[in-house]
């Protein structure tokens, strides 16, 4: 299960959503006060701006950490891994979105924001998961030229 590439791919992508949900998202400042915002909120700082619930991205976060952990034991069944990848990329392409909205917010309160680390997670996770699909493809193409042979 490990030797396989997509394995890895698959493991780094659990990774990369538990760190979606560790790491900030957003550095806001209105030039005298900071904040960093993360999934479960305000990280630290004292401003005190409307910003829209985070829940979201908990939520997607989390389902795709448990896609991601489904597609890693389904080794054996390479067309449902293959389906929760996509599932899981398409649930990765819904963060990114979200996130879009949420840095559309609050620069639309005349505030001043920088992406944190965490914004970069996801679309290194989408790449992840299209390395795993690329490498479960790859898989199936080689039982498939092996069942040919016999």
């Amino acid at each position: 299960m490990i030797q396989r590439i997509q394995s890895l791919y698959l493991f780094a992508g659990i990774v990369l959503a538990a760190a979606i949900l560790f790491s900030g998202l957003f550095f806001v400042s209105n030039g005298t006060e900071n904040m960093i915002v993360g999934a479960f909120g305000i990280k630290e700082g004292a401003l005190v701006v409307d910003y829209p619930t985070t829940l979201p991205i908990i939520v997607l976060a989390v389902a795709m950490i448990l896609t991601q952990g489904y597609a890693f034991s389904q080794f054996k069944n390479r067309p449902l891994q293959v389906t929760l990848v996509k599932l899981n990329m398409l649930l990765c392409v819904l963060t990114i979105g979200y996130i879009g909205f949420e840095f559309y917010s609050f620069s639309s309160q005349d505030l001043k924001v920088m992406p944190f680390i965490g914004v970069f997670h996801s679309p290194l996770l989408l790449f992840s998961n299209f390395l795993a699909l690329r490498g479960i493809n790859k898989d199936e193409a080689l039982v498939k030229s092996v069942d040919r042979l016999r």
